[in-house]
């Protein structure tokens, strides 16, 4: 049986071609009922060119704004730090919340953070970059129980007002647990200091003697920061890296306003401990200049009265090189071992160049401004009286202490004699007194251990939670 052109077989077979890919040759109305192969076949067409390739291009619209939910919505109610719960009626429930409303605020109300509130979970928050948290464990204030969620105090260091070295922040690269800053003194001079210890801890400011600087401390530092306090020692004016006085302003009331300038820029009330220049400072800063600025003042070998051989041996080793300078540092450490013949002799370390300073003319000068001591020398020789009349400046100044003061003096002292202590304790009797034997004036130097300690035991007593306890005399 012959195959017509409109037979159900070759629809089929037409049908399994062009799925197969193959080209269906359909007869045009005309040659209905013509045989197949007498059909002229089509022309094939030519392929097309393939198109140039076209550089890619990308235009990035900007986003859709994010629009708010519907308010009423349950999306609305959890911006507004709130939880759906349905209305009244809804699904046959009673309704929720005081009021019979639809929502019951989280815990803590809206814009809270902690435990169930705030923000679209229930989770706690992390501590953010600035936060506290990340630089160091929040404390709650004092008074506050503990875990109250109260945020903690500021730092009892340096605030804002005395920012530390650095590039930016002002914060200097901690050596050895200690920040380096600086301290605007009185007249704009600049404090070069160290601290260490922690910084929520009571601050004892340390002021070192005539020709000395923050290093005299670098122990007492760290036993007072082992101990639990913030230890803050600085280069008094025209000292160390602090600045010079342009005017030469190096009057013992200079040295004071720079205390309390100080003390003005921690945020809270400091202890002061005082060697010789300093301790001068400190009475006139307390006494006269301006009093409540300390929590406490420690005197360490110094006092209203001073012997004046003594005054006379000191400023002598500071002026006796002040214009010729050294030659070496080995040469200055020969000066040094001359002067302090009861310790042994020690090399030009780096402890000893850090006090020297070298000039263009390759020799070997003081750190400290020479204006500081040629001052001192001008006074004396044009004022025979100039001591006593300083002598009794500083026994007013003593007379008007009322913070809890201590005496420390060196037992082999040649500047403070016992004389010297016993006006003292008639000028303030609530003064303590503590005796190191065999020390110079320069205690901190001759026996630091035992001076650190009697200075923890004092600060330890009258700067904690207990009741002081005066403990009179010591001996150590």
């Amino acid at each position: 049986m012959a195959l017509r052109a409109g037979s159900v077989g070759l629809g089929r077979e037409a049908g399994l071609g062009a799925r197969r890919g193959w080209t269906r040759r359909r007869r045009p109305p005309h040659a209905r009922g013509t045989p197949l192969a007498a059909l002229p076949r089509p022309t094939p067409r030519a392929p097309l060119a393939p198109s140039p390739p076209r550089a890619l291009s990308l235009s990035l619209s900007p986003p859709l704004p994010v629009l708010p939910p519907p308010r009423g919505s349950a999306a609305w109610g959890r911006r507004r730090g709130e939880r759906r719960v349905g209305a009244a009626g809804a699904g046959g429930g009673p309704p929720r919340g005081p009021g019979g409303g639809g929502t019951v605020p989280r815990e803590g109300g809206p814009g809270t953070r902690g435990a169930g509130g705030g923000g679209d979970s229930g989770r706690e928050p992390g501590p953010s970059r600035g936060s506290p948290q990340l630089r160091r464990a929040s404390r709650p204030p004092p008074g506050s129980p503990a875990g109250a969620g109260a945020p903690p105090p500021p730092p009892p260091h340096v605030s804002s007002r005395a920012r530390p070295l650095g590039a930016g922040s002002g914060r200097a690269a901690a050596v050895g647990g200690r920040e380096t800053f600086t301290i605007e003194g009185a007249g704009a001079i600049s404090l070069t200091a160290e601290a260490e210890g922690d910084a929520y801890a009571i601050p004892v400011l340390l002021a070192h003697g005539g020709g000395q600087t923050r290093r005299a401390w670098r122990r007492v530092v760290s036993e007072l920061a082992q101990a639990g306090f913030r230890a803050i020692a600085f280069d008094m004016r025209g000292h160390g890296d602090s600045d010079w006085s342009p005017c030469g302003a190096y009057e013992m009331r200079d040295f004071a306003a720079d205390l309390v300038a100080a003390a003005s820029r921690l945020d809270q009330k400091p202890a002061l401990v005082g060697a010789s220049l300093g301790g001068l400072a400190g009475l006139i800063a307390e006494g006269e200049l301006a009093p409540g600025s300390f929590a406490s003042l420690t005197l360490v070998d110094i006092a209203p009265l001073m012997e004046p051989s003594g005054v006379m041996r000191v400023v002598g080793f500071m002026e006796e090189h002040v214009d010729s300078g050294f030659a070496s540092p080995e040469e200055a450490a020969d000066v040094i071992a001359r002067y302090m013949p009861h310790r042994p002799r020690r090399g030009a370390s780096d402890g000893l160049k850090s006090y020297l300073r070298q000039k263009p003319d390759g020799r070997f000068y003081w750190h400290w401004d020479p204006v500081f001591i040629r001052n001192i020398m001008s006074a004396r020789q044009g004022d025979p009286d100039s001591q006593e009349r300083q002598s009794a400046m500083l026994s007013q100044a003593a007379a008007n202490l009322t913070l809890p003061l201590h005496l420390i003096r060196g037992g082999s002292s040649d500047l403070v004699s016992e004389e010297a202590v016993l006006h003292l304790r008639q000028l303030a009797p609530h003064a303590e007194y503590t005796d190191i034997a065999d020390a110079t004036h320069m205690v901190v130097g001759d026996a630091n251990d035992a001076f650190s300690a009697a200075i923890v035991d004092f600060l330890g007593r009258y700067h904690s939670s207990d009741t002081a306890q005066p403990q009179g005399t010591r001996e150590l």
